[in-house]
């Protein structure tokens, strides 16, 4: 039997609001704060706190996971945990604590298989350079959370470049290593990861969801005039644009239709529900071609094969411009 510390953030957007004064005085250390997952929210992983019949806010993102498995594990909607804590700094949280058997302490992805089935046959853009460093810094960070690297100051580095671009990745593999890199820092009694891990919490807390969303449906648009684009163009056949709307129509969770359709709820879709990295690479690939060809959002294909030949001209005449800044892949 383990114990985890939960953290639940959120707190000035639910039922205790307006008395977050009475709620610091009320939780007491050992009361019961009731989890619960809340199915009816965005984020799949979502999971509710309640005390004293209110709701006082989430537990953070990067523990909500876990605390869905070991619910699915338990076969329950619900866990019940103990008040420990009402935190002012870094930034106003509560802290509860949770009993738990030792083999459920293990996060599963298996949500995301729907993803990985999905079949896309066309041009896939490369990672831009901010990309590939994330991605080099979390994989540095990796070995060290696995003890075969020391903490130092190339690692400080690594962490600086990881703090700086993760909040625009939005792929299954940085979600699953925020919540690990979160866990090992939090364990750790070195000063220096003790100071870093204090840094990260303010930087989790201080994520706009909404902000983010509108920031995928941006970030789209704009990348028919990157240099990544461009390169894909140069190094690959026209694709065919009957395939490729086709296999856009078989994406899962309707999200070619929703992009066009509701693009809020696109943004929402991929922000919270975490797809693999190179789901999402070859998913912004095939809307970038879409938005670079203007092809019509419709059914028809023999349409779609109509309006390529009228802007087959297009393939060779785009201008380079700015390379884009971020990925979200």
């Amino acid at each position: 039997m383990s114990t985890i510390d939960i953290k639940i953030t959120a707190l000035s957007h639910c039922n205790w609001k307006d008395n977050l004064a009475q709620l610091q005085r009320n939780f007491a250390c050992g009361n019961g704060v009731l989890l619960k997952r809340d199915h009816d929210n965005v984020d799949p992983s979502a999971v509710q706190a309640f005390y004293m019949g209110k709701t006082m806010g989430y537990v953070c993102s990067e523990q909500a996971s876990l605390c869905c498995d070991i619910m699915q594990q338990k076969g329950a909607e619900t866990l019940i945990a103990r008040a420990a804590d009402f935190v002012e700094k870094p930034y106003r949280h509560c802290r509860v604590m949770v009993d738990v058997e030792d083999e459920r302490m293990t996060t599963q992805t298996s949500e995301n298989q729907i993803y990985k089935d999905w079949s896309y046959s066309g041009p896939v853009l490369r990672l831009n350079d901010e990309m590939q460093n994330l991605n080099c810094a979390y994989q540095y960070l990796d070995y060290v959370i696995r003890g075969e690297l020391p903490w130092d100051e190339t690692v400080e580095e690594s962490f600086k470049t990881f703090l700086k671009f993760h909040r625009h990745s939005f792929s299954d593999e940085i979600f699953q290593f925020r919540i690990r890199l979160s866990r090992w820092m939090n364990s750790n009694d070195d000063p220096r990861v003790q100071r870093c891990a204090s840094i990260m919490a303010t930087e989790f807390f201080n994520l706009r969801p909404h902000e983010n969303r509108q920031w995928v449906i941006d970030f789209i648009k704009m990348l028919p005039h990157t240099e990544e684009f461009q390169h894909m163009l140069l190094v690959n056949d026209i694709p065919d644009t009957s395939l490729l709307m086709s296999e856009l129509q078989q994406c899962p969770g309707h999200l070619y239709r929703l992009f066009y359709k509701s693009p809020d709820d696109f943004a929402s879709v991929v922000y919270y529900h975490h797809p693999p990295q190179n789901v999402l690479r070859r998913m912004f690939s095939a809307l970038a071609l879409c938005e670079h060809f203007q092809l019509p959002y419709c059914d028809e294909s023999v349409r779609y094969q109509q309006h390529m030949v009228n802007n087959t001209n297009n393939y060779n005449n785009y201008g380079v411009v700015n390379n884009a800044r971020m990925a979200a892949w």
